[in-house]
């Protein structure tokens, strides 16, 4: 910054100009933090923050998406269920999701675990919640329990 030579009046006078305006200044950025963590504070207390995720207050998706894509899914699938010992056979392109009991495989062959990507054999025992193709109409398995399976597809009990 450059100074004229002025008088030792003016000079002093122009710094108190310079002093006053940086004042003005650090004064304008003091207000602005002020009514930052004001506003902040505002939004937590009226729960804007406060709110427990995945809570009525805060949901991770609203209900009436989930209800509409859970309308689209169980139009798909059939809710069976078996006795332990009962056996359905999926028809080709079939498919099967455990929900609660238990299953062992039956059929040449058995059925492609669509969830690991693997293919389960004769007499493997299947989990729950996964995902389960049928390779053809000669695929199934039986309970080993009171079992409840949503099914994709045809099938045949037996």
């Amino acid at each position: 910054m450059k100074y004229k030579r002025l008088g030792k009046g003016k000079y002093m006078e122009e710094k108190k100009n310079r002093t006053k305006k940086r004042a003005g200044q650090c004064l304008a950025v003091f207000l602005l933090i002020v009514a930052g963590v004001a506003l902040y504070h505002a939004g937590t207390v009226k729960g804007a923050s406060n709110a427990q995720p995945g809570s009525v207050a805060d949901p991770l998706i609203t209900k009436s998406y989930l209800e509409e894509q859970l309308a689209e899914v169980s139009g798909s699938f059939v809710r069976v269920t078996l006795a332990k010992g009962k056996q359905i056979f999926l028809h080709a392109g079939a498919e099967a999701v455990i929900y609660d009991g238990g299953g062992t495989v039956l059929g040449v062959g058995g059925l492609v675990n669509l969830t690991k990507g693997e293919l389960l054999r004769k007499d493997n025992a299947m989990t729950r919640y996964q995902l389960y193709l049928s390779p053809s109409d000669a695929s199934g398995f039986v309970a080993t329990a009171n079992t409840t399976v949503f099914v994709s597809g045809s099938y045949t009990m037996k």
